[in-house]
């Protein structure tokens, strides 16, 4: 099956590949900028910037770590406007959306509260603290994702052992722009989007920039739910006076998913006789996710070696949520499914809080350091109920479920501050650049569960707080060495922590250690060419003291795990072709896991392949013509802990054709466009795992007609 898709993405890239060799190799950095010499027809690389991921002003070559950029103009060219899709072209990360609504990750082998989503570079606080499965909602506005792979707690606080997702947003420029565009697909799929900026007068000038943009759409799906997203940001610099400047966002969206509990499995297996078209949820079931969000930056340049900033975030939520969470069939009556709903309500608040101060200069040798203080405040109210299982009868499914009536029968109350101090230097001695820094994380929360009385809604019992307060270090350190123009290889150490505070405590137990993870990197950076470059890794992750969720809201803090992998990257920029490709292998298992059920110790993590391929090229023809051929290889993997619920390997295939005129652009995507997974004997596919016997297939062939205009 791996040889299949090796073959087939060869084939894919081979118009690529054939165009970067048919030209000579000459040195330079990475590509962050370019422009095209219309004499040679090369593309001319300039020095590649900072990366913001690394909150250090360093060039890519000179990390030692592995940050990969996710391009939001190349996501709309291949009609891909959602997060999971977005991470999907990833490669070592391993995307879903569970439930229907809820997106949830792995990278390199680790998901669950083991990622951190930041928004604009803040911390997305309801990820660490509700399992790590959050929706994410519309991406309006979306300049680019990067994606900092393994431990990086010293950069953002806990919760980041399998790596850092920074979401950043379109920002004001100088030069006056307006676009906008709308598509049609299949299932119903209707989307529009508009991105307006440039002086908000003639007056200011430069001094005052604005960016506005708006996103809505509509998205349907073979299995017949229907997603419906809106969302807005505007953003806004000022230049207070030399060397000073404010900026200020505000970002609103509101989403309703009509979730999705996935298929049944029965001894491993989905049946034969089940459809994977037939969706088991009640037309009342919902989540309806509602998010706001106000920042403000203050960047002062004291001295030209010293600069001071001053950030500030205020968010708020809502995740309105009734579904059909379980499903299961009975073995004795293997067409007998029953049904379990569940029902929340998270309501929050979050204040963050980035304090930074960052000095170039020379003390013996060269450094480039930033010392900050991060405080992050969250109060967060989330009433639940469960409901009673019911009985459908799964290959001739006929919905028999009127209106669930699931009033609230507890409350938990979540009360969460941190603070952070960390410091940070690079220190450039010769060709070496040596990264260090370390990390403080004092971390408090109070959490309680009250009983409610279902009718009146008023607690009838008060729960027993639970409260705890840990001092969570973390640290980084690595080394870089500048051997050539073209060639930098690194090596890293990182640490992570993440202190846990379950919302339900099994039995016995009365705390959690906090859960620690460290990471050993070895890569090397390669630039033969100014439009070819290549990134390779090898990682090696272990995570102690695990906290597993468990059906119900149980937990488990089970014993250990280990990830061994290496990661490869292709990135190609020529006057026709332009390509990126990357492979991951991803040794993911438990190395102590001994629960009062099973000993699991050597079995794989789930929802974790042990190869992962993507890919995506294209040709810019004549007259405007562009033609796209790439997708996505992922391996076998497991649904379960346990491991006998085995995921086949798939492979889809993603095509896309456009023509501009002008500032006009016409375009045709198509996805997964073998229709079926011709690595499995049924044609099927999983993209998303619950509960460890729920899976949700993936979708056929779908297309998109999409028309927009820039200037």
């Amino acid at each position: 099956m791996l040889r299949f898709a090796l073959v087939s993405f060869t084939l894919l890239l081979a118009p690529a590949i054939a165009g970067a060799q048919a030209r000579p190799l000459v040195d330079d950095a990475d590509a962050s900028s370019a422009a095209i010499d219309e004499a040679t027809e090369v593309i001319v690389v300039e020095e590649d910037v900072s990366v913001p991921a690394t909150r250090l002003d360093q060039p890519r070559r000179e990390t030692p770590s592995s940050v990969l950029e996710v391009d939001g103009e190349l996501l709309r060219q291949r009609g891909i406007n959602d997060f999971a899709g977005a991470m999907a072209t990833v490669p070592g990360v391993s995307p879903s959306l569970r439930y229907g609504g809820f997106d949830h990750l792995t990278i390199r082998g680790f998901g669950g509260e083991d990622f951190l989503i930041l928004s604009d570079g803040f911390r997305d606080e309801r990820g660490p603290t509700v399992g790590g499965e959050v929706p994410v909602g519309p991406m309006v506005g979306l300049d680019r994702i990067e994606v900092l792979k393994g431990p990086a707690s010293l950069l953002y606080g806990p919760s980041a052992l399998g790596g850092v997702i920074n979401v950043i947003r379109e920002t004001p420029q100088a030069e006056p722009t307006h676009e906008f565009g709308a598509g049609v697909g299949t299932y119903g799929d209707r989307r529009a989007w508009l991105g307006v900026g440039g002086p908000a007068s003639e007056r200011l000038g430069e001094r005052l920039l604005v960016r506005f943009d708006l996103r809505s759409s509509i998205a349907g799906s073979f299995r017949g739910q229907e997603d419906e997203h809106v969302g807005a940001t505007g953003a806004a610099s000022f230049r207070v006076r030399r060397g000073h400047d404010l900026d200020a966002r505000a970002t609103w969206s509101k989403s309703r998913y009509a979730t999705d509990a996935g298929l049944p499995t029965l001894d491993g297996a989905v049946p034969d006789a089940i459809d994977p078209a037939t969706r088991y949820n009640s037309p009342y079931d919902h989540l309806r996710y509602d998010n706001l969000e106000l920042s403000t930056s203050y960047t002062a340049h004291l001295t030209p070696a010293l600069v001071v900033r001053e950030r500030v975030m205020w968010n708020r939520f809502r995740e309105d949520y009734l579904s059909t969470e379980y499903i299961g069939l009975d073995p004795e009556a293997p067409t007998s499914l029953s049904r379990g709903f569940f029902r929340f309500d998270h309501q929050g608040d979050v204040a963050l809080n980035q304090l930074e101060l960052s000095w170039k200069g020379r003390a013996l040798v060269q450094h480039d350091l930033v010392a900050g203080y991060d405080l992050s405040w969250m109060h967060m109210r989330s009433p639940s109920a469960f409901g009673d299982a019911t009985t459908v009868d799964a290959v001739d499914f006929v919905e028999t479920q009127g209106r669930p009536m699931l009033p609230f029968t507890s409350v938990a109350t979540r009360d969460q501050l941190m603070h952070g101090l960390f410091l940070a230097d690079v220190m450039a001695i010769g060709k070496w650049r040596a990264v260090g820094g370390g990390r403080v994380d004092i971390y408090g929360v109070r959490r309680v569960r009250d009983a409610l009385d279902p009718g009146t809604g008023l607690v009838t019992e008060p729960g027993t707080p639970f409260e705890q307060t840990v001092v969570a270090p973390s640290f980084r350190a690595g080394v870089v060495y500048l051997a050539s123009a073209a060639l930098a290889p690194y090596a890293s150490f990182t640490t992570s922590v993440r202190p846990v505070a379950p919302s339900r405590v099994p039995e016995g137990f009365t705390s959690f250690e906090p859960e620690t993870g460290r990471q050993l990197e070895l890569g090397a950076r390669l630039a033969l060419d100014p439009r070819f470059s290549l990134h390779a890794a090898a990682f090696h992750i272990t995570k102690r003291n695990m906290l597993v969720s468990r059906p119900m809201m149980v937990y488990e803090q089970a014993g250990r795990a280990r990830s061994l992998g290496a990661e490869l990257e292709l990135e190609g920029r020529f006057s026709r072709v332009s390509f990126d490709a990357g492979y991951a292998l991803v040794n993911a298992a438990y190395t102590t896991y001994t629960t009062a059920d099973e000993d699991l110790a050597g079995r794989r993590l789930p929802d974790v392949p042990r190869h992962t391929l993507t890919g995506w090229g294209s040709w810019n023809g004549p007259a405007g013509l562009e033609l796209g051929l790439g997708g996505r290889y992922a391996g076998r993997a497991f649904a379960d802990r346990a491991n006998t619920t085995p995921l086949p390997a798939y492979l889809v295939v993603d095509g896309a054709a456009s023509i501009e005129r002008g500032a006009w652009t016409l375009s045709l995507v198509g996805k997964n466009l073998l229709d079926r997974n011709v690595l499995d004997d049924r044609g099927r596919y999983y993209v998303a795992t619950i509960y460890d016997t729920q899976v949700t297939p993936g979708s056929p062939r779908t297309l998109l007609f999409q028309i927009e205009r820039s200037r």
